[in-house]
């Protein structure tokens, strides 16, 4: 649980790496007509609610962790999309 959280606040630049991942995924499947979308993070778990009360509070997950790091990971979708 707490290596989510890590994930989250990107501790030790690990969510970089993971965005860097997909910046090199998206761009080597940009131009494949077979490829219709990605799913950056499957089932993403929500942390540590020992340490962080508020993940308990429905929509805080996904407000506070998951859009910015959809977000992060959709900019590097879109710098490799020519439509």
């Amino acid at each position: 649980m707490s290596a989510f959280g890590d994930f989250y606040n990107n501790v030790d630049g690990f969510q970089d790496k993971f965005i860097s991942y997909w910046d090199h995924v998206s761009a080597r499947f940009a131009n494949n007509p077979y490829v219709v979308g990605y799913d950056p993070l499957n089932e993403p778990f929500p942390a540590n609610p020992a340490r962080d009360p508020m993940l308990l509070v429905p929509g805080h997950m996904d407000k506070t962790y998951l859009t910015p790091l959809y977000e992060r990971t959709f900019e590097k979708y879109q710098s490799h999309d020519a439509t």
